[in-house]
């Protein structure tokens, strides 16, 4: 019995040394790559945004404000996609609407330098928001989402909000 022991021992030191062997290049190859992440933060403004009546009929408000995207580690990102919703609110407090009930909006973007934030760079997007609120009042919080990738593919979200009074 005690050549069985030996013969299955002999294989297993030979797979940990084999496996440490490894590890230790996985560690120093990937120690050698140097990867800037993009920083990206965002800010609305005027901040509150101020709702006057609405030019669209289909709407009762309509506010414009600007969000500044800025970049601040030294690497570009795109931004792929872009979220909005609007909630009524009171006191910059998100109020739920009872069942049955919703607020309704469109909004345009306005994008004129484009998609990309430069490194260490600042990108602005405009925005046109039209809405009704089922409480009729004009108040209302609005959360936008941009999904940037930089340019090694990775993906992050940014977060913005933005009163409407």
């Amino acid at each position: 019995m005690r050549r069985r022991d030996f013969v299955v021992a002999v294989p297993l030191a030979t797979w940990a040394v084999a496996c440490s062997q490894d590890d230790a290049t996985d560690t120093s190859t990937s120690a050698s790559s140097t990867t800037v992440t993009p920083t990206v933060t965002a800010a609305a403004d005027p901040q509150p945004a101020a709702a006057v009546a609405s030019t669209d009929s289909a709407f009762a408000w309509q506010a414009s404000f600007r969000v500044t995207l800025a970049e601040s580690a030294g690497a570009s990102a795109t931004v792929r996609t872009l979220t909005a919703d609007l909630e009524q609110a009171a006191g910059g407090i998100v109020i739920t609407p009872p069942t049955g009930l919703d607020e309704s909006f469109r909004f345009v973007v306005r994008a004129d330098a484009g998609n990309r934030v430069a490194a260490s760079g600042s990108l602005p997007i405009e925005f046109d928001f039209f809405y009704s609120l089922p409480n009729l009042g004009r108040e209302a919080l609005v959360t936008i989402v941009l999904t940037l990738v930089d340019d090694e593919s990775s993906t992050s979200t940014v977060t913005v909000s933005a009163r409407v009074v």
